[in-house]
């Protein structure tokens, strides 16, 4: 396909944030730092109490922002954030960041180059470091995500970066801290399914949806972005932990073939004995409670659902 003129690359940002303007500003001035600028930049602001869209109104006064009259979640601020955008630009792309994701000078270019390769591509994501100094991996790209035992990995989470990832290929799934996505795709899907309460898992979903829809989702390693993730990125919020849990079972009821489900259930002991001595083994005892209550008011809900039919 004829790589398309810059004049005609017109990519829109969305940044997602909820109470954490230093992160915020920092992720503001990597978009400012970009070799290819987007087109119009926009924050999608979760209700935060920390003065966030003031300071952004203030400090990036090109910047447009909208904001949640309360607290909405990841997939709910993500779709004001898309409404705003298609009511107001032209766009070809979106570029879906979460406010401690910092992307690196050519990373939007390099995203632009993969998507624009293959017209069947509806979805690019770049490689992540937990810190640009170490090279340490947060994610080389995809989430392994085996619906049979309800298990998800980051693929090269932890590892350091000696090129053992730097080959672009197709996947299945990718976390949205950093996509970017053609517009067909979130015309074609509607945005985000707001059934996942708060966060988590949403983005697995809208990835699984663009594949049923014939889009394919590439990794492209040349783009970096620096992404701090988990704690780090948020802090210890319990309501989330909870959130977390009980969205898996959403997942489950959109995605898994009625042999995963029975799988997954014949599992879930067993598993999730292994995620509470995992929690605890890294320090977040404090998570395992919210946890341990989401996947046992999801089994209700579960129980409730099969009994009415």
């Amino acid at each position: 396909m004829e790589t398309l003129g810059q004049n005609r690359r017109r990519v829109v940002a969305v940044v997602v944030n909820r109470d954490n303007r230093e992160y915020l500003t920092r992720c503001l001035r990597h978009l400012e730092g970009l070799a290819e600028a987007c087109s119009e930049v926009v924050v999608a602001d979760d209700a935060s109490a920390d003065g966030s869209a003031a300071a952004v109104r203030r400090e990036f006064p090109t910047v447009h922002v909208v904001e949640a009259p309360e607290h909405v979640g990841a997939a709910r601020i993500r779709n004001l954030g898309i409404r705003f955008v298609r009511d107001r630009f032209e766009f070809d792309y979106i570029l879906f960041l979460d406010n401690d994701a910092f992307v690196e000078p050519e990373a939007l270019t390099r995203l632009l180059d993969a998507a624009e390769s293959d017209e069947a591509i509806g979805i690019v994501t770049p490689k992540a470091y937990q810190d640009m100094e170490s090279r340490r991996l947060h994610l080389a790209g995809e989430l392994a995500v085996n619906l049979y035992t309800g298990r998800v990995r980051d693929v090269g989470a932890g590892e350091l970066d000696i090129g053992q990832h730097d080959t672009p290929r197709r996947i299945a799934v990718c976390s949205g801290f950093t996509t970017l996505v053609r517009r067909e795709v979130v015309e074609r899907l509607g945005g985000f399914d707001e059934a996942f309460a708060l966060a988590a898992w949403e983005d697995v979903d809208f990835c699984l949806r663009a594949g049923r829809e014939g889009f394919e989702i590439t990794y492209a390693p040349a783009a970096i972005v620096e992404h701090l993730g988990g704690v780090r990125g948020r802090g210890r919020i319990a309501e989330r932990e909870k959130a977390k849990a009980k969205n898996w079972f959403v997942l489950m009821r959109r995605h898994a073939t009625p042999l995963q489900w029975i799988s997954f259930l014949s599992l879930l002991p067993v598993r999730s004995a292994g995620l509470v001595f995992q929690r605890i083994a890294e320090g977040d005892a404090w998570a395992v409670p919210a946890q341990v209550a989401g996947v046992r008011e999801a089994l209700q809900r579960f129980t409730k659902r099969r009994q009415s039919r």
